[in-house]
């Protein structure tokens, strides 16, 4: 639509451009969800457990959640005695 000059006006297209980047990115995350599910599965031991520690699984999740904070106007803040880093 935007492409064939479907939608007339500058606000309108901006509105529509806003909403195909946020649904892009949310694309880009549901399709970084599945690769890291399989992933996860493809890496799983017999009985599908693993030991990690509370730690090594923050400082893999948070800058992921941090960033998808940043994108939203939020600031995440993770305060916990075992994990020490800051993401800003």
């Amino acid at each position: 639509m935007l492409d064939e000059g479907m939608v007339v006006g500058a606000e309108t297209q901006r509105t529509y451009l806003k909403t195909l980047r946020s649904e892009a990115d949310r694309l880009g995350h549901l399709v970084e969800n599945v690769l890291a599910f399989a992933r996860l599965e493809r890496g799983r031991a017999a009985d599908g457990r693993e030991i990690i520690a509370p730690a090594d699984v923050l400082d893999r999740l948070v800058p992921r959640l941090a960033d998808r904070a940043r994108q939203a106007g939020m600031e995440l803040t993770v305060s916990h005695w075992i994990f020490k880093q800051t993401y800003e």
